[in-house]
């Protein structure tokens, strides 16, 4: 191996990384700065709070935001949003090809934050829905996450080691070159 090909070959995994790392967001206007539009209203009063792009879920009653959503490559997809309950907010992520409920969870009244859940995801075709009787919700995303790198733990210092020994060939061969 030369060192034209071991850069070739640290310009390829550096660029793959970065396109992981890059994942978009499989959720349409999340943070719901043109209204609605991508998702679709259920129930009871569904606006946006004044002076903000948060989604108003539900204060008069029992209200619901949906949107349905396609992905492309299993893999492991991390949803985030952001929300303030006053009371219990409901999420859930339905397979809509055999409409089951794939994952749910319930977050209590009263409590405010940001939420983040990491779901092994076939691809296909689902619907991610949030259901409260007042709720806020905003920054809605779910993005595929990167492949876990395996800690120094799982091959401490391996890396310095297969260099080392390149170091050592490279050595090696420009003596016996030179010798010949």
């Amino acid at each position: 191996m030369n060192i034209k090909s071991f850069v070739l070959a640290v310009a390829l995994v550096i660029t793959a990384t970065s396109a992981v790392n890059a994942a978009t967001n499989e959720i349409n206007n999340g943070k719901f700065e043109n209204d609605f539009k991508k998702w679709t209203e259920v129930g009871s009063t569904i606006g946006t709070l004044n002076g903000s792009d948060a989604a108003a879920i539900g204060s008069s009653g029992l209200g619901s935001i949906i949107q349905a959503f396609s992905i492309a490559t299993d893999g492991i997809y991390k949803l985030a949003f952001d929300f303030a309950s006053i009371k219990k907010l409901s999420v859930a992520i339905t397979d809509l090809s055999s409409n089951t409920i794939l994952w749910s969870t319930n977050l209590a009244a009263g409590i405010n934050g940001s939420f983040s859940k990491k779901l092994d995801l076939d691809a296909g075709t689902y619907s991610l829905s949030f259901t409260s009787k007042n709720a806020l919700v905003d920054n809605v995303s779910l993005k595929a996450t990167a492949v876990a790198v395996p800690g120094p733990e799982a091959g401490a210092g391996l890396g310095a080691v297969a260099m080392g020994g390149l170091a050592f060939w490279m050595s090696r061969r420009r003596q016996s070159g030179a010798a010949a």
